[in-house]
């Protein structure tokens, strides 16, 4: 989002609004002689000071200005807008609103009142904020780009593609709006289209320190791997503690040391991708969770009567085709955002924010079914999983997961970290960890668990079993 000024610090909020305050506050003579000009002369030396984090001056002058006039609704504007920069919507949204009050038809007043809105987490008020302004000037670039961000996030790619490229037609060689077209452009799988448009916005802008992920990300997935490194290390020379960067460098020079994705990498991964996560995997007709169920349900009657684990649940999507099995179903997820969306579906008896592997190595003989629908794609070595899974298990329980296919001709690898972030596992190697871990009845069977870039997705269901007699 832009804003027409910016500034450092976050005090602590009053305890009455900042309305009230001024509400309450007496009020004074406007100055002798003073006149209308004069008066706009005085906000512009507050925005001044504004402008240059010299806040608490800036936000006396405003103050001062409506002690003189209290309908006046620049003065109003401008305290929202220091408001809203030190992330106080509870503040600036009153504030924008008596601005507009005063005068409906200053399209920045909408604009900068769309950003407050969106920081409230107010979405569907902040895209009538930004459409009033554009109505008001339809030439407004940052009220078109800020539109579109909110429309991209929403998934209406269409709208939001159309509102940048009207906004870059008045600012040609903005950055922001070629690093939300980019954005864009990767949401569509458009990769060597999101690369260009990201190299083209570093080009402008190389200090835009965010946006070498993005770019590294597009050039992977376009096939560009040595430039997708390059910029991995870039940013990792900005943030040398930048898990994700970490670990798609890693893709892209496939490590073959590389073992697992850090806990970090995951837990931001999915904490972002939450909110859209299904809608994503509906895109991609996303089967892995049936084919799971049809494979549970061949094997085992439904009647309710299980202790079952959905390890790794993300959202739940498994949730509903495992509950008909369910005595009692416990879901556990490294990230806490994809558990907020999982408690939603109101199916799980318990719901977990636990490193996989550890939680099923501290519940042996737990469960009669546990299910891992993609989750092990962020294991290479499966060896440790695989036995805390065998540990957790009853006598006779079940285990299902489901992999990416590593072809056979790969050569002698048993997995590889592919530049998706997600590892390929060979068949040979998967049942000889199942067979490590002291599980029988191995299976390994090719599956399409959902679509890349349009293109079938080469996976594994594999199913196994522990011995009904343990020693």
């Amino acid at each position: 989002m832009t804003d027409a000024v910016g500034g450092p610090n976050n005090p602590p909020k009053d305890k009455l609004s900042l309305l009230d305050e001024l509400a309450n506050a007496p009020r004074e003579p406007v100055p002798e002689g003073t006149t209308t000009l004069q008066m706009h002369a005085f906000l512009a030396v507050a925005m001044a000071k504004h402008r240059e984090g010299r806040l608490a001056e800036a936000e006396r002058m405003y103050r001062q200005a409506l002690r003189w006039q209290p309908d006046q609704p620049d003065a109003y504007h401008l305290l929202g807008l220091l408001a809203a920069q030190l992330n106080r919507p509870d503040d600036a949204l009153p504030l924008f609103e008596r601005a507009i009050a005063f005068n409906p038809v200053v399209p920045e007043y909408y604009a900068n009142y769309g950003n407050a809105l969106t920081i409230a987490a107010r979405i569907d008020d902040a895209e009538a904020a930004f459409a009033k302004a554009i109505s008001l000037r339809s030439d407004f670039p940052e009220a078109l780009m800020n539109l579109a961000t909110l429309r991209r996030n929403r998934g209406d790619l269409d709208e939001a593609e159309r509102l940048l490229y009207r906004s870059l037609a008045l600012r040609p060689d903005w950055p922001d709006a070629q690093l939300n077209l980019a954005n864009v452009a990767l949401a569509r799988r458009r990769f060597d289209e999101a690369t260009t448009l990201f190299a083209r916005a570093l080009k402008t802008a190389p200090n835009y320190v965010h946006a070498y992920e993005g770019f590294a990300r597009a050039a992977a997935r376009a096939g560009r791997l040595d430039e997708a490194a390059a910029a991995f290390r870039r940013l990792l020379a900005f943030d040398p503690d930048n898990a994700v960067a970490r670990h798609l460098l890693a893709a892209c020079i496939a490590d073959p040391h590389y073992e697992k994705a850090p806990e970090a990498y995951v837990r931001r991964l999915f904490d972002s991708y939450a909110p859209h996560f299904d809608g994503s995997l509906a895109q991609l007709q996303y089967r892995a969770p049936a084919l799971i169920a049809e494979r549970l349900a061949a094997a085992v009657v439904p009647n309710g009567s299980l202790d079952l684990l959905d390890a790794g649940c993300g959202t739940g999507l498994c949730g509903p085709l495992l509950k008909p099995f369910a005595a009692r179903l416990v879901g556990v997820d490294l990230s806490a955002g994809m558990l907020k969306e999982a408690v939603k579906r109101e199916l799980y008896d318990e719901l977990v924010k636990a490193d996989l592997a550890a939680y099923m190595a501290a519940h042996p003989s737990a469960f009669d079914i546990i299910v891992a629908c993609d989750t092990l794609v962020y294991h290479g070595r499966l060896e440790d999983v695989v036995a805390a899974a065998a540990t957790a298990l009853k006598p006779g329980g079940r285990l299902l997961f489901t992999l990416e296919h590593l072809p056979d001709d790969s050569g002698n690898h048993s997995y590889r970290l592919a530049p998706t972030g997600r590892f390929c596992h060979s068949t040979a190697y998967v049942q000889a960890a199942l067979a490590t871990a002291g599980l029988v009845d191995g299976s390994t069977d090719a599956i399409v668990p959902r679509l890349e870039c349009g293109e079938p997705v080469d996976g594994l269901l594999v199913t196994a079993r522990a011995l009904a007699h343990r020693c």
